[in-house]
């Protein structure tokens, strides 16, 4: 396979997680850190406030003088809402189910 290929079935798995904020488990946690462990970047879970969602910390360090370089997102999404308003061009879509 491409590494093109390779990079878009990553994004799918990613996008299948269902980590919805508010609602985000132990075990949400674990597949998302599940995940970026199997391509070589181990996370660390950070603790959270109460009720918040844990931060997830990894790093790869890059060559000695090298610039930093600080990526920074988030694994928790939020609510769907009403996903009878899911659609695209009149056909229902689900969240968390990339097309």
């Amino acid at each position: 396979m491409s590494q093109r290929h390779d990079r878009l079935a990553l994004l799918d798995r990613y996008l299948r997680l269902a980590t919805v904020s508010r609602q985000v488990t132990a075990a949400m946690v674990d597949e998302v850190r599940a995940l970026w462990r199997e391509i070589g970047l181990a996370l660390e879970t950070l603790p959270a406030p109460a009720g918040g969602t844990p931060a997830l910390w990894g790093e790869i360090p890059g060559p000695k003088g090298a610039p930093t370089l600080l990526l920074y997102g988030h694994y928790d999404v939020q609510p769907t809402g009403d996903v009878e308003r899911w659609r695209w061009h009149g056909v229902a879509c689900q969240p968390f189910e990339p097309t």
